[in-house]
């Protein structure tokens, strides 16, 4: 699973969610909005992160960006890192509450503004299918969901050109630390700013650096500790199925000759003794004691 520095949540939020990064800001979320055929956002103004309960005993929230456009467009923009349950339960309660908090008491639903959540994760929602995905209601403008499935990505094979932007930003928030890429002058100066962004704030916080890296590490070996979990899954597979093999062969033969009797058993149990089936079995299969068949060579 990659795991970049940017996509780290205190680097994501000291390079796009202050002021100063606010140009950084726009150009991350307009090119995904213009992928997906959403109107751009401009003027952006940071808003609070906290999404306190509207009732007593309701669930205290905080997200990781949040940003209105001059439209009183709002956006919140979330960096997932490891796969959590509910996810998208999680997206959309943000969303919901983002959403129902605009109105006041005796409020006119027309004065409704648009709510986009757009989700960068570092993990795949399922194997195959798009990177890029845009949920939306019919009818409406007001709700909007984007998942960029960064690992899949990286090994898309093509991009159509309605992407390019959002594969260019994508594929930089995996891999800040190479060359930044071919893309038009004015997105390859956003993306050397946020690279110093980011190189600036790691190098006056060590700790976070060695943090991404255990984490990292501790990620490759849990996949391989899976990987080595899946082979010995298909080699036990792979055995059963040689063992079920002989075994049906045997009881094959044992129906077919029956009438040869206790030579033929013994040659059954010896070949099933060769292929390491257990004593007790073959005595089942063969009709023959245990102890006939541990004395079989």
């Amino acid at each position: 699973m990659p795991y970049s520095p940017m996509t780290h949540n205190s680097v994501f939020l000291h390079v796009f969610g202050e002021p100063e990064g606010l140009p950084l800001l726009e150009s991350l979320i307009n090119a995904h909005f213009e992928a997906v055929g959403l109107p751009l956002v401009h003027k952006l103004e940071l808003q609070s992160r906290d999404l306190p309960p509207q009732h007593q005993g309701e669930k205290f929230a905080v997200v990781d960006i949040l940003a209105e456009d001059e439209t009183g467009r709002t956006v919140n923009v979330e960096v997932q890192t490891t796969r959590k349950p509910a996810y998208s339960e999680r997206a959309l309660f943000y969303w919901a509450r983002l959403f129902a908090r605009q109105l006041p008491a005796g409020g006119d639903y027309s004065k409704l503004n648009p709510v986009i959540s757009l989700n960068f994760l570092e993990y795949e929602i399922t194997n195959r299918g798009p990177w890029l995905h845009h949920f939306r209601l019919p009818h409406t403008a007001h709700l909007g969901f984007i998942f960029v499935e960064l690992p899949k990505l990286l090994r898309s094979p093509g991009r159509r050109p309605r992407l390019k932007k959002a594969a260019i930003w994508g594929t930089f928030l995996e891999r800040p630390e190479v060359n930044t890429p071919r893309g038009p002058m004015d997105l390859v100066s956003i993306l050397g700013a946020a690279q110093k962004r980011m190189e600036a704030y790691l190098m006056f916080t060590p700790e976070v650096y060695q943090e991404i890296r255990d984490v990292m590490e501790r990620s490759d070996w849990i996949s391989a500790r899976a990987e080595a979990v899946r082979e010995g899954l298909a080699q036990g597979v792979a055995q059963g199925v040689a063992q079920g093999q002989v075994l049906g062969e045997a009881r094959g033969v044992l129906l077919g000759e029956a009438a040869g009797g206790l030579k033929v058993q013994r040659k059954i149990a010896q070949r099933l003794k060769s292929r390491g089936v257990a004593p007790s079995e073959i005595a089942e299969i063969t009709g023959l004691s245990v102890a006939e068949v541990e004395d079989l060579s």
